[in-house]
């Protein structure tokens, strides 16, 4: 559990970024430009909130075209601004994903009865033979409500799995 809610955490961590980090570059972009342009083109960049719509606009890549910039660092600054965009957003979202398929990844909990590596983060039981799977303490009190079974009634071999055959020529 310690693990998963930790994920989960990372996983707040991530979506908290990206409802931060991105407007809050924005608003920096916004005023930069303002103060870029304002004195120079007063008629288009009035408010801080044309700046900012301009941001917004330029930064998620819609441009309409109806705010722009005239003087030549305006115009570079856009040409950053709309760099930062097309790079955040893919870069953002696939942390977010990446952080989201990490938390879902089986972990490395070898089974004690047939070896099998790796289990989902909430298994108590191996998924090939059944055996309870000893994850620490978390798991005793599992552990001691499952009655022992007989190994060979649960067991399935590799050869069974791998060979379908295999349980017909034993029967016969």
């Amino acid at each position: 559990d310690r693990k998963q809610s930790k994920d989960n955490t990372s996983n707040d961590d991530a979506i908290g970024s990206f409802a931060v980090v991105r407007p809050a570059i924005v608003f920096v972009y916004a005023g930069l430009i303002y103060e870029m342009e304002h004195a120079i083109n007063p008629a288009t960049f009035r408010t801080f909130l044309d700046a900012f719509y301009f941001s917004v606009v330029t930064m998620t890549t819609v441009g309409y075209g109806d705010v722009t910039p005239v003087s030549d660092g305006g115009r570079l600054f856009t040409v950053l601004m709309i760099l930062t965009g097309i790079a955040l957003v893919p870069w953002q979202i696939g942390d977010l994903i990446q952080r989201l398929a990490r938390s879902r990844a089986p972990l490395e909990t070898a089974c004690n009865q047939c070896g099998l590596a790796f289990h989902e983060a909430d298994a108590v039981f191996c998924r090939r033979c059944g055996a309870v799977l000893n994850r620490g303490a978390d798991i005793t009190a599992v552990e001691r409500d499952v009655s022992e079974r007989d190994v060979s009634e649960r067991d399935v071999s590799e050869r069974d799995v791998s060979e379908p055959d295999a349980i017909d020529r034993d029967a016969a």
